[in-house]
């Protein structure tokens, strides 16, 4: 078992969306769920679903901090009204969908990241890019072009977008250097995301295996459960049982 590790544990609001039997919850019910899966961090994403001040009120009253925004519009010209709101939330990293649009240009790639992670770290927040399909890093021969480009870079890693491309954990090691935060979300070649039961559901040994080969090189960075509801999950099921159930998986994995 790995040493008591030091990371932090967060909840993603986006878990909630209301299709597939998860039921339909008040932005008070959802963060009472959040208390009840054992964290009190959580991930929102950006644009805001409530008005700024329900969710700073909400979230304070309850003791919860914002440890993420999760930019997912790839929109450039909202990037610094979208820092701004990240700083009233006090979050401490803006996650970014990086634009597929700088797919064929790898130097103006770079130049841009360096540049949005200057803009964040002057409002003391880590700027993270995530490995997300349907966005620059979609492909990974191309994301480890642009790692190779530029070494400094820090992932929001989500393999799941890898995982169902067909690509192996093994494939995947040279980015984990680079990985300062983590999604929890298990996938494999068959299923975007499957129910979790521990030791049947196909694909979370491989996940547990590579959760803790980052643990032996040092990472102690935010790990956010992401397991939402998809439109063509079948079948349907409530999702906040599932996501308990991952954090619970992973703070054992932890050594906590």
């Amino acid at each position: 078992m790995p040493q008591q590790c030091k990371n932090d544990f967060a909840y993603a609001l986006s878990c909630f969306i209301n299709i597939n039997g998860n039921p339909d919850r008040s932005l008070a019910q959802k963060l009472d769920c959040i208390l009840d899966a054992g964290v009190n961090h959580f991930q929102v994403d950006i644009p805001l679903e409530w008005p700024l001040e329900s969710l700073i009120a909400e979230t304070k009253k309850r003791g919860l901090r914002c440890m993420v925004v999760n930019d997912y519009m790839q929109n450039l010209n909202e990037f610094d009204q979208n820092l701004k709101l990240a700083v009233s939330l006090g979050a401490k990293y803006y996650n970014h969908h990086f634009p597929k649009s700088f797919n064929t240009d790898l130097e103006g790639a770079v130049s841009m990241a360096k540049q949005l992670k200057e803009r964040c770290a002057k409002e003391n927040i880590q700027y993270l890019i995530e490995l997300h399909r349907g966005t620059y890093t979609h492909n990974l021969e191309r994301t480890y072009a642009f790692t190779k480009a530029y070494p400094e870079v820090a992932y929001l890693a989500d393999m799941s977008h890898y995982i169902i491309q067909g690509y192996s954990y093994k494939e995947l090691e040279g980015l984990y250097a680079n990985v300062q935060a983590i999604h929890l979300r298990v996938a494999n070649s068959e299923c975007s995301q499957p129910e979790i039961f521990p030791e049947k559901t196909k694909g979370i040994q491989d996940f547990e295996k590579y959760y803790k080969d980052l643990l032996k090189l040092g990472f102690n960075g935010p790990v956010i459960s992401e397991m939402i509801p998809f439109y063509l999950q079948y079948p349907p099921y409530d999702l906040h049982e599932n996501n308990k159930k991952i954090i619970a998986l992973a703070k054992e994995w932890s050594g906590l």
